[in-house]
């Protein structure tokens, strides 16, 4: 509020939390900066898409055990394994 320079409910509204509807529809009923509510909940949407996921899961692995942690193989040694099957596979039919 003192940052930006905003009224405490414009400042309360567009850091509260909840859906972007609920503070659009009580921004539009009440004298607040609508556009800077709008900004600011539309912000805080796009960082919690950003932000969420990575958090979500870097908490997951912490709280893994430690024996089940296995490492995902990469790409190339896929790639290999399914070669060798597919070759195996056409030596069957020979």
């Amino acid at each position: 509020m003192r940052i930006v320079g905003v009224d405490p409910l414009t400042a309360y509204l567009a850091t509260s939390p909840g859906g972007v509807d609920s503070a659009a529809i009580i921004a539009a009923s009440t004298k607040v900066d609508m556009p800077f509510v709008m900004a600011m909940q539309t912000v805080r949407f796009l960082l919690i898409l950003a932000v969420g996921p990575p958090l979500s899961r870097f908490v997951a692995r912490l709280l893994e055990p430690d024996e089940d942690r296995t490492p995902a193989p990469s790409p190339t040694v896929v790639a290999q394994a399914e070669r060798r099957a597919a070759e195996d596979d056409l030596g069957e039919l020979d």
